[in-house]
């Protein structure tokens, strides 16, 4: 029997007919034009965009843009490789689709959250003196959304992977993950910062003293596989996701008393 590469026989394909045409883009995919085709992964129906949104996320994730090809990025969405082409027009169009799924998706968790410690921070610009404790409430409830969205609630396989490497080795479409949602973060920890130093911090130090906040979460994601490890767990319970809050608030408020 002829085999097809990335492509299965077709699903009305008998054993008088093993040599019938295969279908474009696998052994389940729906009839129709490349913008239509679809198929099922037993539950519902996935489109083949979806396939590859999905494939590529996890393939960049592990290897990287240049480490990963199209034939692999085909065979992991069990498409045909001209649907790259067609849906996204090349694998860097691909890649830069992923990102901007991660964006939209981290958007959604997180955009309530933010938008509240926008309101709150606002209120606080009334209040003399600052109150440092519900400054230091916005803080965590900021960063315990943000280490949920990125730790479980994505929902995107290797996603945290993803961004991960834009953030140690940027291509030319970090500014998608930079503008899309960084900015916003560092900007309102660094509103929250320099209000909890009453204006003692500014420049580059207000700047510095911000990026070592953001480090004290994202040094768990970024070592998350060996800390599960040690744990004995796959994933963290809400009792250690609570005392993984308490450390890292405490480990923040010791450093601003410390830096002002």
């Amino acid at each position: 029997m002829k085999k097809y590469s990335g492509v299965g026989p077709s699903s009305k394909t008998d054993s008088s007919n093993q040599a019938a045409e295969p279908k474009k883009f696998g052994p389940r995919v729906n009839k129709g034009a490349f913008g239509k085709a679809s198929q099922s992964n037993g539950f519902r129906t996935v489109s083949i965009k979806e396939a590859f949104l999905k494939a590529g996320a996890e393939l960049f994730g592990d290897f990287g843009l240049d480490g990963t090809s199209t034939r692999a990025l085909a065979r992991k969405a069990n498409a045909n490789i001209s649907g790259i082409v067609y849906h996204f027009g090349s694998k860097e169009g691909l890649y830069q689709a992923v990102l901007e799924h991660i964006v939209a998706r981290f958007d959604e968790l997180t955009a309530s959250t933010r938008k509240q410690a926008k309101d709150r921070l606002a209120a606080l610009a009334e209040t003399t003196p600052v109150s440092r404790p519900e400054i230091l409430s916005i803080t965590g409830d900021l960063i315990l959304t943000v280490f949920r969205a990125l730790d479980e609630k994505l929902k995107i396989k290797n996603a945290e992977k993803v961004i991960l490497r834009e953030q140690t080795n940027p291509t030319r479409f970090y500014s998608i993950l930079y503008h899309g949602f960084m900015d916003d973060i560092i900007t309102i920890c660094m509103e929250l910062v320099a209000r909890y130093s009453n204006g003692k911090l500014v420049g580059d130090k207000l700047k510095i003293c911000t990026y070592a906040i953001i480090g004290q979460f994202t040094s768990f994601l970024m070592t998350k596989e060996a800390f599960m490890r040690n744990l004995g767990v796959k994933r963290f319970s809400s009792g250690q996701m609570e005392i993984i809050r308490l450390v890292i608030m405490g480990n923040i408020e010791a450093c601003l008393n410390s830096w002002i």
